[in-house]
């Protein structure tokens, strides 16, 4: 009996730490969001580069972001030129946030599962993709083809 209560016991520690973590993650989340909504001068829910270097122009506020973060100051403008879009140099506020939140913990099995997961389906959208504009640029040349002896028959 006395077994069964340990391991009940340790059991039930072992998911209220793990709902802690939660929580603690999502507190965290809720502490950037409220300090970065200084970032975002727009207003539009999209963080550039050019309003991040902004915002580190404030000390106290860009001392408190790598608090909250568990990394330096450039960390968090590297992660922002990482998952900045190439076209805009910007990135959603909830999806800057979502990966900053985690970028100061250490990297595990987990991480890396998700890591090779999102090569995969990236690498077979790209696959579909070229084998979409293969199949595109085949039908207007099969198309051709039989005209060209129609063609060949007019003139003669």
């Amino acid at each position: 009996v006395s077994e069964n209560m340990i391991s009940t016991t340790g059991q039930q520690e072992q998911e209220m730490r793990l709902q802690q973590g939660e929580q603690d993650r999502l507190d965290q989340m809720q502490s950037l969001r409220e300090l970065f909504s200084d970032i975002d001068a727009s207003g539009d829910g999209i963080v550039d580069e050019r309003e991040v270097q902004s915002f580190f122009e404030n000390e106290e506020k860009a001392t408190q972001a790598a608090r909250l973060c568990k990394v330096q100051r450039r960390d968090i403008t590297d992660i922002l030129s990482s998952l900045a879009c190439e076209e805009t140099n910007a990135i959603d506020m909830n999806r800057f946030v979502e990966c900053i939140v985690d970028v100061g913990n250490p990297l595990t099995e987990k991480a890396l599962i998700k890591l090779e997961a999102r090569i995969s389906r990236l690498q077979s959208r790209v696959e579909r993709a070229w084998s979409d504009e293969q199949r595109k640029q085949s039908k207007p040349q099969q198309q051709s083809k039989p005209q060209q002896p129609q063609q060949q028959q007019q003139q003669q």
